[in-house]
């Protein structure tokens, strides 16, 4: 199976087409995790290939999309909530928008390890003072 998305030095998805040739890619695989290199030669299709020449891993799409995902999160530090059923955002609604403050990945948390944790960014109300 060829490989078209592997993993940059910054834990981004990358394409084969975003990334310099050979090791200067620094890149790994997403199933995993050796080190690839960009092959992208004059004949063959542009692909990723393990360093160690060992057969291509089978990237699958859960995966694929799972790290996409968490990748999105932690990019747009938020994350849009749908409503619940039955009661329809008004026109112009923010209140489904979850702003972060920040978001960590992989932490072990009293026994058991989330694929992110959200800090919700706190918003202070002003007082109105009555005069």
């Amino acid at each position: 199976m060829t490989m078209y998305v592997a993993m940059n030095g910054q834990q981004q998805l990358v394409t084969v087409q975003e990334v310099e040739r050979g090791l200067a890619c620094g890149c790994t695989c997403i199933e995993c995790g050796e080190v690839l290199i960009a092959r992208k030669g004059e004949q063959k299709e542009h692909h990723f290939a393990h360093h160690s020449n060992k057969e291509s891993c089978e990237v699958r799409r859960e995966s694929l999309l799972h790290l996409f995902a968490k990748q999105v999160i932690r990019e747009a530090m938020g994350l849009q909530m749908p409503h619940l059923p039955g009661q329809p955002p008004e026109v112009g609604d923010p209140s489904s928008w979850w702003d972060f403050e920040l978001v960590e990945e992989e932490v072990w948390l009293a026994g058991y390890r989330p694929d992110l944790i959200a800090h919700l960014r706190v918003v202070v109300k002003p007082s109105r003072t009555v005069g």
